[in-house]
């Protein structure tokens, strides 16, 4: 095969040769040319030659070998061409494979697509047979919670009734516990006269220093069983046959009737007459039943001396208790009456010692030394307000009384309190506070037949301690509670009028609602009923503890809540609330837990254990506190800024005085033609229009949009209210 024909062949056979056609008869001529001229030169090499000259031939050589060239040139292109079109054929092979490759995981995938498809149609019957299912369980459910709400309900009503029962129970309890004290304090006082009867017994003859003490002459009964019986010397009793009502002749004291005269410090020859009267003789067996003082009576005398010197008012009063309580607590250094429990009374040695001191040089007209730094009481004897050791302690009571309102509003100085009745109250206070210490002292447990342990008795006081305190807590969450509602009706009131009104600081309002939410009651202060003088009259007011643990923000909010309540009580007039106070003395109620961390007091919370830290579970909900708080109360910056707006402020106020004073709910059928009644259940918002007209063959009742009236029937000229719901 020539090369020409090889050219013809890559050109029908690769697409971009086809341009070959246009060159391929000069370059086949150019080719040619040599062989004829050689063909000449034969046919001419015998005769003539008609071959051109040399220089001719030399130049049609050249031309052709130009030609050459040119065509050697276009065949290299022309292969380069077809290299080119061969790789372009195998790219697209290439292609064509891939895209088969591509075709093929495509039909795979629209395969797992499709089976995809039909299992999620399998789901979806499944899950609407399943939401069909439980429709149907839900229906039943809310018939099952309406059966239990009613439950609940009727539970409800039977818990207030045991409340109430464990109330009057509680009552009962705290009754039968102060007379098991008053008792304990009996058993102690004589657990003390025989232990001074012993001493005075044992020891040759009286200290000096101790007072003589009377025995009273007149026969009272005592039919008590527990009453102290002592056996007489028997040398007096009558014999068998005698008449057992007849008295002994003899007025000779026996033995016994002389050391009980010794141990009681009396005149033997009166005990013996009282022997005498009191001697009741039954087969051998002689009894002196003496004579008890009674318990739960004050003298008459002493009350009406105390009638004579006490302040007008209940508030004075009140006054004096807590003057003389935050006397006792500052010269004894104790926070509260329980404090006393763990503080050690003073021993019989050092109140012997200061009253054999006080003796030899006691003057009535100054006042006793203390008898110890710091103080303390001696609740041992039990004529301890007698003893000088206690006298010297409420002497001092009283001065820091007195000076400390001397201080303050001066209501001794200005007569107002007198100091008589100071003196008259504390030994008041001095049995309560000695009520608390015994019950931390050792007691018989008659069971066993001895005498409990320290350990024994302080358990058993922490115990008693603990019931009253759970007592208490329960009054101050029921405290609390009622503080917690009062403030969220508030804020409610506030954002409903607001809304009403589109106000700028809605949002603000709503932020303080969610603030209360999440500190719900037991995150409210703590306040404690005082007095103060307020435009000359002592009047009730609470003292707020602080709340070390909230921050000081929340605070601020409360303030203006409280603000807000004392203006809405204003404008609806009423009972006011009492007149609140805030104190840096800390609150003692448990620390909420579970609030956002933003809610407590950062200082605080950083220098509280890990422990503690544990334990109040501080959320890690974002909650922050609300910006702008400046806009909270609007009106009193509009009072700044003219006359008009403060107008505006004025009719506010008489529109929400109109609206916040509704007449009270009437629940009763009564005669209509056509008129307005308007039903108010108690809060702030929970009222409503309702106009309604009566005839022969009925009514018709439109209501307000804060009431819905859920069932009514209007008689001919009637209206019956079945039940009231707010939105």
């Amino acid at each position: 095969m020539s090369w020409i024909d090889a050219i013809n062949q890559a050109s029908g056979s690769c697409p971009g040769a086809s341009h070959f056609l246009s060159w391929q008869q000069p370059i086949c001529f150019a080719i040619s040319q040599p062989y004829e001229l050689d063909a000449r030169v034969a046919q001419t090499r015998g005769g003539e030659s008609l071959v051109p000259g040399a220089s001719k031939q030399r130049a049609v050589a050249g031309a052709d070998r130009q030609q050459l060239d040119q065509a050697r040139e276009s065949v290299q292109r022309s292969q380069e061409v077809a290299r080119t079109s061969n790789m372009h054929r195998r790219q697209m092979a290439n292609q064509v494979t891939m895209l088969q490759q591509a075709l093929e995981e495509a039909s795979k995938t629209k395969d797992n697509m499709d089976q995809q498809v039909h299992e999620m149609q399998l789901h979806i019957a499944e899950t609407a047979e399943k939401m069909n299912v439980m429709e149907l369980e839900g229906s039943q459910l809310v018939g099952a919670l309406a059966e239990e709400q009613k439950k609940y309900l009727m539970l409800y009503e039977s818990m207030n009734n045991a409340q109430r029962q464990l109330k009057e129970s509680t009552d009962i309890a705290a009754s039968l516990q102060r007379s098991i004290e008053k008792r304990d304090d009996e058993a102690l006082e004589l657990r003390n006269q025989l232990k001074i009867a012993r001493n005075r017994l044992g020891a040759s003859e009286p200290s000096p220093f101790k007072r003589l003490r009377r025995l009273s002459m007149q026969l009272l009964r005592n039919s008590s069983t527990n009453a102290p019986k002592l056996m007489l010397d028997p040398v007096a009793i009558p014999s068998d046959g005698a008449n057992e009502s007849a008295a002994p002749t003899s007025t000779e004291p026996n033995k016994v009737v002389g050391d009980l005269a010794k141990a009681f410090d009396v005149d033997a020859d009166a005990l013996a007459a009282v022997q005498q009267l009191c001697l009741v003789a039954k087969k051998g067996n002689s009894v002196v039943v003496l004579p008890k003082k009674p318990k739960g009576r004050t003298p008459k005398a002493k009350v009406a001396a105390k009638l004579e010197v006490e302040p007008e008012t209940s508030t004075l009063k009140n006054i004096v208790f807590w003057m003389m309580r935050d006397a006792v607590y500052t010269l004894f250094a104790v926070d509260q009456a329980t404090d006393f429990t763990q503080r050690q009374s003073a021993t019989p040695e050092e109140v012997a010692k200061y009253e054999r001191a006080m003796r030899t040089s006691l003057d009535d007209d100054e006042p006793l030394p203390l008898p110890a730094t710091p103080a303390r009481w001696d609740f041992n004897a039990p004529g301890y307000l007698q003893l000088l050791w206690n006298q010297a302690n409420m002497e001092a009571v009283i001065a820091i009384a007195v000076e400390t309102d001397a201080q303050g509003e001066n209501l001794v100085g200005k007569g107002k309190i007198k100091r008589v009745f100071l003196e008259l109250i504390l030994p008041e206070q001095l049995e309560r506070y000695r009520s608390e210490w015994f019950k931390f002292q050792p007691q018989m447990i008659a069971a066993q037949n001895r005498w409990e342990t320290k350990a024994e008795a302080t358990a058993r006081g922490q115990f008693m301690l603990l019931q009253r305190r759970l007592a208490s807590k329960t009054i101050n969450g029921q405290h609390a509670a009622r503080k917690y509602s009062r403030r969220v009706q508030t804020v409610e009131a506030v954002i409903y009028f607001k809304d009403a009104n589109g106000a700028s600081d809605l949002g603000a309002w709503k932020r303080m609602l969610e603030i209360l939410v999440h500190l719900g009651p037991t995150g409210m202060s703590e306040e404690e009923e005082g007095s103060a003088l307020v435009q000359g009259k002592h009047v009730k007011i609470f003292v707020i503890k602080f709340c070390v643990w909230r921050e000081q923000q929340v605070v601020n909010y409360m303030r203006l809540v409280d603000a807000q309540t004392k203006r809405m009580e204003e404008i609806h007039g009423g009972v006011q609330s009492a007149l609140r106070t805030r104190s840096t003395v800390n609150g003692k109620r448990s620390v909420p837990t579970g609030l956002p961390e933003c809610l407590y007091d950062p200082v605080w919370l950083a220098s509280q254990p890990q422990t503690v830290k544990k334990k109040l579970q501080v959320s890690k909900e974002t909650f922050a506190l609300m910006a702008g708080s400046e806009k909270i109360l609007p009106e009193l910056r509009l009072r700044q800024n003219g006359n008009g707006e403060v107008a505006r402020i004025e009719s506010r106020r008489r529109i929400e005085a109109r609206l916040l004073k509704p007449p009270p709910l009437h629940l009763i059928a009564r005669p209509v033609g056509l008129s307005c009644h308007t039903f108010y259940v108690g809060t702030l918002l929970s009222w409503s229009h309702v106009y309604h007209t009566g005839g022969k063959e009925g009514g018709t009742c439109h209501s307000g949009n804060l009431l819905a009236l859920a069932a009514a029937s209007l008689h001919p000229g009637h209206v019956h209210v079945a039940s009231l719901s707010t939105p």
